[in-house]
């Protein structure tokens, strides 16, 4: 099973060249590689121009009927 998913998973060299600058080529990602784990609540630029805001995950949410944090910032 492991050994199934290594042939799978990643880019592959192709064996062809960029036909402008003679690079090798890669094969392009499947749809499950394109997606990206943010590791953070919040992101924004330097100048406030953009920025997200995720909801805080169940699992760091305080027990039912106990105080605690419920949202950031």
């Amino acid at each position: 099973m492991v050994a199934d998913y290594q042939k799978r998973k990643g880019e592959k060299m192709t064996g062809e060249m960029c036909e402008v600058c003679d690079t090798p080529l890669y094969t392009d990602p499947s749809a499950e590689e394109l997606g990206i784990y943010l590791h953070a609540i919040a992101y924004s630029d330097l100048n406030g121009e953009w920025g997200y805001r995720s909801p805080l995950p169940e699992w760091a949410m305080p027990p039912e009927g106990r105080d605690g944090v419920r949202e950031v910032g």
